[in-house]
């Protein structure tokens, strides 16, 4: 009952609008709660949190565009699980094609590194300086006389980049972590 409840209070930011932010809050805390605790006990049957149980039939020949205006995306925020896992998942792949779409390639984010201070500049080119981490990288390498290496990143500077800061940044001398004894 709590799960129709909720799919109505989340089925539009109009409707979310008559309510008071904690009480959307406490309710979608305590569905997941339920939603959760039921996952892990396999208590209830796999459409149990299905509300509309004619939903995955009506979507099922659908494009995932016409998926995106079907179900409500307040849904899709609040109450995942009141929508079959089918549909969501279409959604999601759906989503993830605008999304390369939009980030591929046109648009390349060239940074500088040095080799030296590889997590410091790092950091102060991905996250001081606000970077959209869904652009594409183009990595150049400055060596320890501050000359740029040659090389033209076709991935593998970028692979070495993530590689050498992982390297350091979960280096127990650098001080990030502790080893255990």
């Amino acid at each position: 009952m709590l799960n129709n409840v909720a799919y109505r209070v989340f089925l539009s930011q109009n409707t979310m609008n008559y309510f008071q932010t904690d009480f959307m809050d406490n309710l979608k805390r305590s569905l997941n709660q339920l939603y959760d605790r039921d996952k892990r006990l396999n208590l209830n049957g796999e459409n149990f949190w299905i509300v509309e149980k004619d939903l995955q039939f009506k979507g099922e020949n659908k494009s995932a565009e016409e998926l995106v205006h079907m179900i409500s995306h307040t849904h899709l925020i609040n109450v995942p699980h009141a929508i079959p896992f089918v549909l969501r998942a279409k959604i999601f792949q759906h989503l993830l094609i605008l999304q390369r779409v939009e980030y591929s390639g046109h648009y390349i984010h060239p940074i500088t590194i040095t080799r030296a201070t590889i997590v410091e500049d790092a950091f102060a080119k991905l996250f001081m300086q606000k970077f959209n981490m869904k652009k594409q990288l183009a990595i150049k390498f400055f060596n320890e006389l501050g000359q740029i290496e040659e090389g033209i990143d076709g991935g593998g500077l970028f692979k070495e980049f993530i590689v050498k800061v992982c390297e350091k940044i979960f280096d127990p001398e650098y001080g990030f972590f502790k080893e255990n004894e």
